[in-house]
């Protein structure tokens, strides 16, 4: 009995999961919030489980190739995707509309990486290890990226 309901809830998580970053990858971020929302609302209350850091990982990776920076404009790897792949030097955001607006980040390459709080690595620098990630990057405020070579 026991071991039928935990797989009952990582099925119902890994649907959940699957669903929700196909939804968010694929759609606005207005739409994204709706999808979650109704994502969310579907899955019975018994299926309810904390998110495995598996999980979180999958639904970073969604979309977001190998040997790639992705940066979100949402929590949670929601909203617009930017990839980077280019090393060596400062790329500032605003030149991709995204700047001051990156709120999750995911590092699919073996090197590290830099962001900055102002246009061409100036202000506060923060570090980003290799396969580094996060769903909300708080008070960061991020103007610039560069990929360590």
């Amino acid at each position: 009995m026991y071991v039928r309901q935990r797989f009952a809830v990582a099925a119902a998580a890994t649907t959940l999961v699957g669903g929700l970053s196909a939804g968010l990858l694929a759609a606005p971020a207005t739409a994204a919030s709706s999808a979650a929302s109704s994502a969310t609302a579907a899955v019975p209350a018994t299926a309810a489980a904390p998110e495995s850091a598996e999980s979180v990982r999958a639904a970073a990776s969604s979309g977001c190739p190998r040997h790639t920076l992705c940066v979100f404009t949402g929590k949670n790897y929601g909203g617009r995707m930017l990839k980077f792949k280019d090393e060596g030097f400062w790329q500032n955001l605003d030149k991709y509309g995204a700047d001051e607006k990156i709120e999750s980040y995911h590092n699919r390459r073996n090197k590290g990486a830099k962001f900055s709080r102002w246009n061409n690595g100036g202000g506060k620098v923060w570090g980003i290890s290799k396969g580094g990630m996060s769903r909300d990057t708080g008070s960061m405020t991020i103007k610039s990226v560069y990929l360590n070579r």
